[in-house]
């Protein structure tokens, strides 16, 4: 059917917590954890939206569990970056930590729809 489902989009590999966006010991300030790791993840889903014929502007809807609540205005300002006309719906939701990928800030569940 038209529908693309993603469930448990995380900023990983095959190693763990994807090396691109791990903190730097020496910088632990410099840069946003949780901005890092919502452009990994939205590349990812990105390809993945391309290869079943769709784009970034064919989801439709986002669940997205963190493990600190406070990141949400750094996650949202990722989100201005790839959807500044019209967003998908989501939901954010407070988990404990860790998520399944230890250093996780954020797991994502998304819905698409490609037409």
């Amino acid at each position: 059917g038209p529908y693309l489902f993603l469930a448990g989009q995380l900023a990983s590999d095959e190693q763990g917590l994807a090396r691109e966006v791990e903190d730097n010991p020496a910088l632990p300030y410099y840069a946003s954890p949780i901005k890092r790791q919502t452009r990994y993840i939205l590349r990812n889903v990105q390809r993945l939206c391309e290869a079943a014929g769709g784009s970034l502007e064919s989801l439709v809807k986002c669940q997205a569990y963190f493990t600190d609540l406070s990141d949400l205005p750094a996650y949202f300002d990722v989100w201005a970056e790839n959807f500044p006309a019209d967003p998908p719906a989501s939901t954010a939701v407070g988990v404990k930590a860790p998520l399944p990928i230890p250093g996780c800030r954020v797991l994502q569940a998304w819905i698409g729809y490609i037409a």
